[in-house]
């Protein structure tokens, strides 16, 4: 699923630390993307391919899938994941191979949601109609949970910002509601934990704050520590915790601590380690007659032990919104994203892919 940013608290244990020495480590190129993208859907499969799913630029790229194979660095078109012409719906992939694509708004519809499902199979290329949500929905946290249902929760839902949840069964291929939020938000962040609980960090109308849905239960439960100022979550350390670039959670003290975040912000991927990788974002440049954001090609590792960001090559294409994910051999591919065309003067979606050796 997409994250989106929310401003909230800031507590915890603060650890201030600096961009430290160079790190050996190096981005090499590879195969590019058939259908420049950003903001895409990516799974690396149980055969070590990586499924790309979606993004944002155009209708080309949100109704086309690709699969990239590290043996040979290339990508394949395999299909149309949206064949009604969705933007911003969010999929999930399913144990049986398939992936859910659900919900967003059709276009030229004015931001109308829809609640609308299919199931597309990466092997023939193809949708198949399943069950719709109880409630039109986008931008809504959507997780695949260990009990292989599938959880959707909040978002929007044209113009309103409903705090109802719901199940999908894939055996049944039905929605059926489950425990809401205790509010409606307008921005959240959101993790599974190694437990198989949530971890959803959201904005609300009443104020910011986090919460654990338990699917042994159906249930939302505030906790009593307010999370610190988020730049957005990404994923859990095997130890446990969850990890953003500029925060930890720990799950069974359900404490936080925050550090300094990288000065590389474009995307993250934890390392096979335990590390993690930073990598692009963009800056400002105050240029006549108006300022743009120009991108960067700069990235830097998280170490655990010390809480510290350090420099590491430079990615060959300065970009920002980028799919980066583990790969099984320990590489990151990162693909896609934006980047600045001098010739444009702004930022345009890119189909190019590199890959990270740690």
């Amino acid at each position: 699923m997409k994250l989106r940013l929310a401003e909230l608290l800031t507590i915890g244990t603060i650890v201030m630390t600096a961009i430290g020495p160079a790190l050996a480590g190096g981005f090499s190129n590879t195969g590019n993307m058939n259908i420049a993208r950003y903001g895409e859907n990516a799974w690396l499969l149980a055969n070590g391919e990586v499924l790309v799913l979606g993004g944002a630029n155009s209708l080309a790229a949100a109704q086309s899938a690709e699969l990239y194979n590290p043996a040979t660095g290339k990508w394949t078109l395999i299909g149309n994941p949206d064949p009604a012409g969705l933007f911003g719906y969010e999929a999930v992939l399913l144990p049986d191979g398939d992936v859910l694509v659900v919900g967003g708004s059709f276009l030229g519809s004015g931001g109308q949601a829809t609640n609308g499902a299919v199931l597309f199979n990466p092997s023939t290329g193809t949708c198949t109609p399943t069950g719709s949500m109880n409630v039109a929905r986008n931008g809504f946290m959507l997780f695949l949970l260990p009990n292989g249902k599938v959880l959707a929760a909040g978002g929007d839902s044209n113009f309103s910002e409903p705090s109802t949840a719901e199940l999908y069964d894939p055996a049944t291929g039905r929605w059926t509601p489950t425990g809401s939020l205790p509010g409606s938000y307008d921005g959240y962040t959101a993790v599974l934990l190694a437990d198989g609980e949530v971890l959803a960090v959201v904005a609300q109308v009443t104020g910011s704050a986090y919460l654990l849905y338990n699917p042994a239960t159906g249930s939302w439960t505030p906790t009593t520590s307010s999370p610190p100022v988020l730049f957005h979550l990404v994923g859990v350390l095997p130890d446990g915790l969850a990890w953003g670039p500029d925060e930890i959670y720990d799950p069974s003290t359900a404490q936080w601590t925050t550090f300094a975040p990288p000065t590389s912000r474009g995307g993250f991927a934890i390392l096979a380690t335990g590390h993690a990788l930073a990598a692009g974002g963009t800056f400002k440049v105050n240029a006549r007659p108006y300022p743009i954001e120009e991108t960067l090609n700069t990235a830097q590792v998280w170490d655990p032990s010390t809480l510290a960001w350090t420099s590491t090559g430079d990615m060959k294409v300065s970009r920002t919104g980028q799919l980066m994910i583990l790969l099984s051999n320990g590489q990151v591919l990162i693909a896609g994203g934006q980047t600045f065309s001098k010739g444009a003067g702004h930022l345009v979606p890119t189909a190019t892919a590199e890959l990270y050796t740690p």
